[in-house]
């Protein structure tokens, strides 16, 4: 017979058993997470469990911030940090997320290097290429930005054509697919360098 299941543990299975009824009481969920948070504010499971509760909630901002919290708790690199570091990013730059609270890697240069080692953590993982490809191709007005290159706009293109690879959603994977268009082009000088507001990012799907 295995180990008794920590407290700690017995939280998370009862979070996971009550999200899973067929119409899932958020408050209560939370509730029980938050309750095991209070156990181990160091692991990294309950936040990353909270971060789906509000993400079904539409609630993007507190999801991100939730998000952080995970990835802040996850070894890095590893392909649990990159998902949820992905998952903050991707919400916090929506239109919603613009007076919340940033994360300590929210500069140019530190953009660059996470979304470096999250596609390289994980390499199958669509919203770390996303990631990879909105930060390479300079597609947001969330932080301020340096000029991008042609190697960088090539290799945002190059991003953007593994993402649609990586979603079925039919119009998701155009968009993906539009994006990776304009930025090669630049890349190529045949285009002119990409809008944040041109409308063409991949909204997020999580």
């Amino acid at each position: 017979m295995g180990d008794a299941p920590t407290p700690y543990q017995e939280l998370l299975r009862a979070a996971a058993t009550q999200s899973s009824e067929s119409e899932p009481d958020c408050a209560k969920v939370e509730a029980t997470l938050h309750a095991a948070v209070a156990l181990e504010p160091d692991n990294p499971l309950a936040y990353h469990m909270i971060a789906v509760t509000r993400g079904r909630l539409n609630d993007h901002v507190g999801a991100a911030e939730a998000f952080v919290q995970a990835s802040d708790r996850y070894p890095r690199p590893s392909a649990e940090w990159a998902e949820t570091a992905a998952a903050a990013f991707v919400r916090l730059t929506r239109k919603e997320s613009a007076a919340a609270p940033k994360p300590h890697w929210w500069t140019d240069e530190s953009l660059l290097e996470v979304s470096r080692q999250a596609v390289e953590a994980a390499p199958e993982s669509g919203g770390a290429w996303q990631m990879r490809a909105t930060v390479l191709g300079s597609m947001e007005e969330s932080w301020p930005t340096q000029p991008r290159d042609a190697a960088q706009m090539d290799e945002a293109g190059k991003a953007w054509q593994r993402t649609a690879s990586l979603t079925t959603d039919l119009g998701e994977r155009a968009r993906c697919v539009a994006n990776g268009v304009l930025c090669l082009k630049y890349a190529q000088g045949r285009g002119a360098e990409p809008s944040p507001t041109d409308g063409r990012t991949v909204p997020s799907t999580r």
